[in-house]
């Protein structure tokens, strides 16, 4: 379960040493997620409850660098492919 924080608290827990801050793509975009040592991952959620869900990628970066965060890490989703329907539909 992931520990919720709002933009308030970022900047703080940016600063602390030895996180890792990921973009985690999700159906509507992307979510922010920072890990700290053998802690619960913190998801950055809005003052009105729900995750911060970032249309795209530029967004999550503007945030990020206006806090002088400068690089992190990007998860996209696994694609789900479509199982084949017989043995003729099988690429080979």
């Amino acid at each position: 379960m992931a520990v919720p924080i709002f933009e308030q608290h970022l900047s703080f827990i940016l600063g602390q040493p030895r996180r890792t801050v990921t973009a985690k793509q999700v159906a509507d975009g992307y979510i922010l997620a920072i890990n700290r040592e053998e802690e619960e991952q913190i998801e950055l959620h809005k003052q009105r409850g729900g995750i911060r869900v970032f249309r795209t990628l530029d967004s999550v970066s503007s945030l990020l660098a206006q806090r002088q965060i400068l690089t992190f890490s990007v998860e996209l989703m696994k694609k789900q492919e479509e199982e084949p329907q017989n043995d003729d539909d099988i690429p080979f």
